[in-house]
């Protein structure tokens, strides 16, 4: 008997005259081309026959192997990125970000700090940042249990490196701090400002407050306290306010409605 030309999942194939009663083998494909990446499902012969088929033979059976589990899809982190510049005021900084972090169930913080000078060196300022961070971290640890943290080392111009470590994770918000505010250099006083204008996402800048003004009427301060604001000035510095200060009512919500 001739050969038999039959169709296979990639082209025609040749196969083997078979004898009667010989089970049917499925064809097989022909070669794969190189450049084609798309795999074809294969069927596999089962050892085990069907009782009996329409023609009196036996007929083979065929069993398609089982699909691969789908992954499971993992919940997006909120990711924090904290720049600091490890001097004594970048604990402060790191409060406020930590605090920041325990308010989301799975946080992801990212501590980074740039070299922009050639000294110390990136092992000093790995060693120097990992000193900063890690109290903090064992303390919000006792807290916190689905939290992960990384540290960052990158050399360029501060406001570039935070912002794009930002854009390369996709954070949900950067926590900075004054940075350069105890120094005489102009251009580090205004480094917040040039972070906020190249950040992608909202930005928690930390400041360290001056010292409290107490220059003001102890009267009117007394008032507002025993009034609970609603009324704001004392008699000696009412007049004229009326006109230039306004305030609405304490409201207070209460199932849906606002109540004065």
């Amino acid at each position: 008997m001739a050969p038999q030309r039959e169709p296979t999942l990639l082209g025609v194939a040749t196969t083997a005259p078979r004898g009667p009663g010989a089970p049917r083998a499925f064809p097989t494909a022909a070669p794969h081309n190189a450049a084609l990446t798309l795999e074809t499902p294969q069927l596999v012969e089962a050892p085990d026959t069907l009782e009996s088929s329409d023609a009196g033979g036996a007929a083979p059976r065929y069993q398609v192997p089982e699909a691969s589990p789908v992954p499971a899809v993992r919940a997006r982190r909120y990711r924090i990125v904290v720049g600091l510049d490890l001097s004594e005021y970048a604990d402060i900084v790191l409060d406020h970000a930590l605090d920041q972090a325990a308010r989301h169930d799975a946080p992801e913080l990212h501590f980074l700090t740039v070299r922009e000078k050639r000294k110390p060196s990136t092992d000093e300022l790995k060693r120097a940042l990992w000193d900063r961070v890690y109290l903090a971290l064992e303390a919000f640890n006792r807290h916190g249990t689905d939290w992960r943290a990384r540290l960052h080392v990158r050399r360029g111009r501060p406001e570039l490196e935070i912002a794009g470590l930002a854009a390369d994770i996709r954070a949900d918000l950067i926590v900075i701090g004054q940075f350069g505010l105890h120094t005489p250099r102009a251009s580090d006083k205004n480094l917040p400002n040039r972070v906020l204008q190249h950040a992608v996402c909202p930005t928690l800048v930390v400041s360290m407050p001056g010292t409290l003004d107490t220059r003001q009427c102890p009267m009117c301060a007394a008032l507002r306290e025993d009034t609970e604001g609603e009324r704001w000035f004392c008699a000696q510095h009412t007049a004229g306010r009326e006109r230039d200060h306004f305030v609405s009512p304490m409201t207070t919500w209460s199932g849906g409605t606002m109540m004065s």
